[in-house]
């Protein structure tokens, strides 16, 4: 792997990253760029330095596999400029008899292992602790893989990490049903209803006209249904088909999914004025101080044929602030986002307080109609893609990974 090719990619993060609204202080955030960019310099010409364990905080990456990506590139990047040491590993890197790990370290433009001890705090981007407890594990995982990372865990487990909640992924419904029981943000929450009978979808058309059928387990977008009522007939949307059906052939299709994990929601009529689908994504995550700060937000817009907005289904993606003026009264950009940031910052520590235990980041997803009224379409505690926006992750990750290695939040 060519150093120089990531490093201008980081480069061109720092770039984008001045226009970032969330960096409390302007001339503080420039004069951290300066110094960050020298730190560019000299691993453009001199590799990153390799630091002994023995008088520095290690930071080490909990990942799936031992291939890495710009984001443990890039953390790197963001260690060296704090002091740290960084490496990533996997579960399989853990030699309990030892004491020992298999770590990563980027040496001469190359990731090497090198065996070092445990790190002082984990940032756990695998999320897999407890695996056994989540809900169909082992249709996910074979009985040896299972095992492997329950004996990780334990054996790190003295150790601080980043997120200490258990179960892997949350589903879309689930993590609905939590925030509707909290009391809190339900005016936020599109309504929605578990799709186990016809009956519930029909009345769900008869309150709204135009529905979502979409998987509660699902990502990227994946077979997520457009219904609309017209008069007699049922306007059947899906994967950017569209299909004209008749009560019967209707009522045929739903059966195929009835019982299937899917969902019922209102139909939330977030376009573009060209009339493309659109959401925003907010990706929220801890400082340096253990607080909730926005690190990203950017929109995500589909074809105008589409209900769905993912790149994988020929979406893509938009500067927040340019696509709200070019779609949005330009004048209310600023008392919107302020009102957006606060909501997302509140929600993000009111979700954490729900779950009972520490998490350290979470990605929303918005919709949002011409009236500006936004909804929360997801609630995203899984590993929270992180794509085109690595250097604004690294730069919260490290720094509160740190703060929680020097007793933060204990």
């Amino acid at each position: 792997m060519v150093l120089k090719t990531h490093v201008e990619n980081l480069q061109e993060s720092l770039s984008m990253a001045t226009i970032d609204l969330y960096f409390p202080l302007e001339e503080a955030f420039e004069e951290w760029k300066k110094k960050i960019q020298e730190c560019l310099k000299l691993v453009s010409s001199k590799n990153l330095a390799y630091f002994s364990a023995h008088d520095q905080i290690t930071v080490g990456m909990l990942r799936g596999n031992e291939d890495a990506g710009l984001l443990e590139e890039t953390c790197a990047y963001v260690a060296c400029y704090e002091g740290v040491n960084f490496f990533y590993f996997t579960p399989r890197n853990v030699d309990a008899k030892s004491k020992k790990i298999k770590g990563y370290f980027l040496v001469d433009n190359e990731w090497q292992p090198y065996a070092v001890n445990y790190p002082d705090v984990i940032y756990d981007r695998l999320m897999l602790k407890g695996v056994r407890s989540l809900k169909g594990a082992e249709r996910l995982f074979n009985e040896q893989t299972m095992d492997l990372l329950e004996y990780a865990y334990h054996e790190l487990r003295n150790i601080p990490t980043t997120n200490e909640r258990k179960g892997g992924s949350m589903s879309k419904l689930e993590a609905y049903q939590l925030v509707e029981e909290g009391g809190d943000f339900r005016d936020c929450l599109v309504p929605y209803a578990k799709a186990d009978n016809l009956s519930t979808i029909y009345a769900f058309l008869e309150d709204y006209k135009k529905i979502i059928l979409k998987p509660v387990s699902g990502s990227y977008g994946q077979n997520i249904i457009y219904v609309e009522k017209r008069d007699e007939e049922y306007l059947i949307n899906v994967n950017n088909n569209s299909q004209i059906f008749n009560k019967t052939q209707f009522e045929n299709f739903c059966h195929k999914i009835l019982g299937k994990g899917f969902m019922v929601q209102r139909y939330i009529n977030s376009r573009a004025r060209e009339g493309n689908p659109f959401d925003l994504r907010i990706h929220v995550m801890k400082n340096g101080s253990g607080e909730w700060n926005v690190a990203k937000t950017y929109t995500r817009i589909g074809p105008r044929t589409s209900v769905v907005t993912n790149r994988d289904q020929g979406g893509h993606m938009s500067d927040w602030e340019y696509f709200f003026k070019n779609n949005f009264r330009k004048e209310l950009f600023e008392i919107f986002n302020h009102r957006l940031n606060k909501f997302a910052l509140t929600f993000a520590s009111y979700f954490q307080n729900l779950l009972g235990v520490r998490i350290n980041e979470v990605a929303l997803d918005i919709g949002l109609e011409p009236s500006l009224k936004f909804w929360l379409y997801e609630i995203n505690v899984n590993i929270p893609a992180e794509v085109y926006h690595e250097f604004e992750v690294a730069r919260h990750a490290i720094p509160y990974a740190l703060y929680l290695a020097k007793g933060g939040e204990h």
